[in-house]
């Protein structure tokens, strides 16, 4: 072999060296990097986390679907905590509003119009309790402390319907109602402070059409009391937000 032949083998092994030399180098100091970034990641993610907690009182209207029903003032307050991930609120919700008829029948009216009566005609109003189990995901639109969140959920419960029978209905006495509501919604929430803000909702209440009865005056029987009624509603409501 001449030479230049062992210069040049000399050159191959050496680059071939250099070159194991330096991945026994870069691999094993990788391995610990990734592990590092992965377990900040884990602890990144277990810190968004905060077990935070939320009330929020509010008030609203309630715009009835049944045309019967005028439109309402409603009250309630909603109780969260954060949870599974962040944005994600679970909680329990109570809201009452007191709606009244269109046009209910006035004193002095018959039997017979009293029985010939639609059954809206035949209260003057009735007041509405529901309780709801809430489900609420919300996303930041910014970074910043006033940027507003978006919010959109579910709220599944049950509804009491109390009718207060109209000045001309002397013949039939309601019973209370009570019902299951799906209530679909979305809204924003404005932080304000690291504590408290003001939200705007607007949801859909729906509820089955509903059969009421009562007491008959005549026969002293309980009996279903004219046709099946309409208690869904759209309800849009603001309020204050307190978390910690």
């Amino acid at each position: 072999m001449s030479l230049h032949q062992r210069s040049l083998t000399g050159v191959i092994l050496a680059s071939w060296l250099a070159f194991v030399t330096l991945g026994c180098t870069v691999t094993p100091s990788q391995a610990p990097l990734a592990e590092e970034e992965d377990i900040e990641a884990q602890v990144l993610q277990t810190a968004l986390i905060r077990n935070r907690a939320r009330l929020e009182p509010k008030g609203g209207v309630v715009v009835p679907l049944n045309a019967e029903y005028d439109v309402a003032a409603a009250a309630g307050i909603r109780g969260q905590i954060e949870a599974v991930i962040r944005g994600m609120w679970f909680g329990l919700e109570f809201d009452y509003a007191n709606v009244e008829t269109t046009d209910p029948i006035t004193r002095g009216s018959t039997q017979q119009e009293q029985l010939s009566a639609d059954t809206e005609n035949l209260m003057e109003y009735f007041d509405r309790y529901q309780l709801l189990l809430t489900w609420d995901y919300e996303i930041d639109t910014g970074s910043g402390p006033f940027y507003p969140t978006f919010r959109f959920g579910l709220g599944l419960g049950g509804v009491m319907v109390a009718p207060q029978e109209a000045p001309g209905n002397t013949l039939l006495d309601f019973d209370d109602f009570f019902t299951v509501v799906v209530q679909p919604r979305v809204g924003f929430r404005f932080p304000f402070h690291e504590n408290v803000g003001a939200f705007f909702q607007a949801n859909l209440n729906w509820s089955p059409e509903g059969q009421l009865s009562g007491d008959n005056g005549l026969t002293r029987e309980n009996v279903d009391i004219g046709d099946k009624v309409e208690f869904s509603a759209i309800e849009i409501w603001g309020g204050l937000s307190f978390e910690w």
